[in-house]
């Protein structure tokens, strides 16, 4: 077998072609895949945030007892509340991450309590690393 003859045969034979085929497509089929997990989980966060600031708010309004003392607010007892609500979502706050307004403006009116919470999410893709969410919840003040 001449080398003409021998790279006419290597130009012809197919028995490789799908592993080849599957190489170059699989890398872009995983960032997809990571993309949409990762994705999925800062909308799962910002979503557990919102929750965490509406039931906060509720908390501190009423003054339920795992945030107030007696007929006054107990802000330590308020933000272990905060926080457990929100490591029950699997999201860690620290209580710098935690603010509180009485007597805040939410939308057009006064007169509220407003709970904030920042979360600066984590992530494996450079794209979402570091990306600061922000939920804000407002309830009618009590104090």
């Amino acid at each position: 077998m001449t080398l003409r003859q021998l790279l006419c045969t290597f130009r012809e034979d197919q028995r490789g072609a799908t592993a080849i085929e599957f190489a170059l497509v699989i890398g872009p089929l995983i960032l997809l895949l990571i993309g949409v997990v990762e994705a999925g989980r800062l909308i799962w966060v910002s979503h557990a945030l919102d929750e965490v600031a509406i039931s906060s708010a509720r908390c501190i309004g009423i003054f339920a007892p795992d945030c107030a003392d007696g007929d006054e607010f107990a802000p330590e007892r308020a933000i272990i509340y905060i926080q457990q609500a929100a490591a029950s979502w699997g999201v860690t706050l620290e209580a710098d991450d935690i603010s509180f307004a009485s007597d805040a403006g939410c939308g057009l009116t006064t007169g509220f309590l407003r709970v904030a919470l920042r979360f600066s999410f984590n992530s494996a893709l450079p794209g979402l690393h570091g990306t600061q969410l922000q939920s804000e919840a407002c309830f009618p003040s009590q104090f």
